[in-house]
């Protein structure tokens, strides 16, 4: 699978058009019955990216639009238990700030859906209430992408708390 995004519009802040963007995962999903029958660990590597807004969590006023995030994701896949544990390893662009999460799911079916709870970040403190949504791609899973809808809290008790709310795009290979 391979992840595409798109993104249409001008400045809100300029006219009364609209802005939009949009993630989404392309490519042959592996097909159940391949997946059921694998019996091994398999680990898979990657990047994801995306971007959405910086909020003010005290007066729900926008900071910045358009800020993105980036990084790596490593993800070991258990189809003999039927389950995947995962970390991301990130940064905002907004600030610098660098964060880490994981999470587990169960795989059901091709795909799993997951909760990305728990982030640590560098120099700040961070809440996450994020999820992680995947399938398997290609022969016996070799490829593995998905997406994120992400809300995260920055500092939430500092002078400068931010929350930020977007989405973005994962793949990963064996």
């Amino acid at each position: 699978g391979t992840v595409y995004n798109y993104e249409y519009g001008s400045n809100p802040a300029l006219s009364n058009e609209f802005d939009t963007e949009a993630f989404f995962v392309f490519g042959f999903e592996t097909d159940p019955d391949e997946i059921v029958a694998l019996m091994s660990t398999v680990t898979y590597n990657g990047s994801f990216d995306g971007y959405g807004q910086v909020i003010d969590p005290q007066t729900g006023g926008v900071i910045s639009s358009e800020e993105g995030f980036n990084g790596s994701i490593a993800l070991m896949a258990d189809f003999d238990n039927n389950n995947i544990t995962g970390d991301l390893n990130g940064a905002f662009d907004y600030d610098g700030t660098v964060f880490m999460t994981s999470f587990a799911a169960p795989i059901q079916g091709n795909g799993y859906i997951g909760s990305l709870d728990s982030m640590s970040c560098t120099g700040a403190t961070c809440a996450s209430s994020s999820q992680i949504a995947g399938a398997f791609y290609g022969t016996d899973g070799a490829e593995t992408s998905g997406l994120l809808a992400v809300d995260v809290q920055v500092d939430p008790n500092s002078a400068s708390p931010y929350r930020m709310i977007g989405g973005g795009g994962f793949t990963a290979t064996q």
